[in-house]
């Protein structure tokens, strides 16, 4: 763990908080507070969108703020065991990621609804990108 996190007394924006804890808090409440949690819950309304943690029903806010909260802890702690890659904890279409800046600028972390998303990979080609067979 760096001398950073170990110090009790630092700032995070202008806040000043006293422990870790309460940056964490402070962070984490900070990224929930851009979520737009109640276009989520009609999105998901909408959508028929359930999850199994919601008695497979349609989560409430509460359901989303909680889980998203949830996954944007899992992902900062993991942030600090694992300093040196980002951290993604995803589930029912939240996607919350944690990534350190620096020592003194500390871990940004984000929470976001996810719809659809795709990915590729360019592992059969060779470096002239060349298809190999």
């Amino acid at each position: 763990m760096s001398d950073l996190m170990k110090d009790p007394h630092y700032i995070y924006g202008a806040k000043y908080v006293d422990t870790i804890e309460d940056k964490h808090r402070e962070i984490i409440d900070d990224a929930l507070d851009w979520l737009d949690v109640s276009r989520i819950a009609k999105v998901m309304e909408f959508l028929d969108w359930r999850w199994y943690i919601a008695n497979n029903e349609v989560p409430d806010e509460r359901d989303i703020r909680r889980q998203a909260r949830r996954l944007l802890e899992e992902a900062m702690r993991s942030a600090y065991k694992n300093p040196d890659k980002p951290i993604v904890r995803a589930t029912g279409g939240l996607e919350a990621s944690a990534e350190w800046v620096s020592k003194k600028d500390g871990i940004d972390v984000r929470i976001q609804f996810v719809l659809s998303q795709g990915e590729a990979w360019s592992e059969c080609l060779d470096n002239d990108g060349k298809e190999e067979l």
